[in-house]
């Protein structure tokens, strides 16, 4: 007797692809992975870009512009003959903070400061531009402004927290204000100075943790 033996059943395959149309599909899948985050990159560039120059302004108004003992503000018989002005970087980083930005004359004190917390802020303080216009008729109230920002960071931009306005009382001529500097051993104190006659006062400028900034004339 014979045994017969059963025939497998033949499978038949798909013939294989040639490489040209596989390498040709991973173009396409990558092409069209990649196409959306192109267009995406090329929308947040503009915003990535100014928030650079934003952090960049702000690096550089923390680093204190305006040098210690500088005359930012002068007086003489004319009226005032001397401003020293508002820093670049500082004019700019307000403009994007609060537009349309400052009205200031002049620039008394920009630093980053810290508040008794520990907290980092840029502080700075300016002469109101409308009170430096001539003529002076006796003593004169010179308004300022103090500014508390909180500094941006990565995607987070900075942010005003407070203004505040005080006065310094200056006589017709001859008279003068000093730039300020923060205290080496009290990131939350600054001082700046005010001279006439040869007569100088101080004026001590505190940061609170409130976030507002309190300026006394220093009395002896």
């Amino acid at each position: 007797m014979t045994a017969t033996i059963a025939r497998q059943p033949r499978l038949d395959y798909a013939p294989t692809l040639p490489w040209r149309r596989t390498r040709r599909a991973r173009h396409l899948f990558a092409l069209l992975f990649f196409l959306p985050l192109a267009g995406g990159a090329a929308l947040l560039y503009p915003r990535v870009r100014d928030q650079w120059q934003v952090l960049e302004w702000q690096s550089r108004c923390m680093a204190a512009p305006v040098p210690p003992g500088a005359v930012v503000f002068k007086t003489s018989s004319g009226g005032v003959s001397d401003a020293a002005g508002v820093p670049f970087a500082w004019r700019n980083l307000y403009a994007t903070i609060s537009p349309p930005g400052l009205a200031s004359g002049s620039t008394v004190f920009l630093q980053e400061m810290r508040t008794p917390a520990g907290k980092r802020r840029l502080v700075a303080v300016d002469i109101d531009q409308v009170t430096m216009r001539l003529p002076f008729r006796g003593p004169h109230h010179l308004s300022l402004s103090a500014r508390v920002i909180r500094p941006g960071a990565g995607i987070i931009g900075p942010q005003l927290l407070s203004t505040s306005d005080h006065s310094v009382v200056i006589a017709d001529e001859n008279s003068r204000i000093v730039a300020g500097a923060r205290d080496p051993a009290d990131p939350s104190h600054f001082t700046f100075t005010y001279e006439c006659a040869g007569r100088s006062t101080v004026y001590d400028g505190w940061l609170r943790d409130d976030d507002n900034v309190d300026i006394q004339e220093r009395t002896k």
